[in-house]
C-alpha cells in the first residue's frame, strides 16, 4: 500500500510539474496574458 501511495504522489507531482512547464510556455507565446491567465485557468 506505501508504494502504491507513493506511486500516485509521484504520478501528481509530474502533473504538477508539466502544468507548470505548460503555463511558462503558454505564458511566453502570450506574455500580456500571463497574470490574467492564472487567474482563469485556476
Amino acid at each position: 500500500f506505501a508504494e502504491y501511495h507513493v506511486g500516485i504522489k509521484t504520478e501528481k507531482k509530474e502533473r504538477e510539474i508539466q502544468d507548470s512547464l505548460d503555463s511558462l510556455l503558454h505564458a511566453k507565446q502570450l506574455p500580456w496574458q500571463h497574470y490574467r491567465g492564472k487567474e482563469v485557468r485556476r
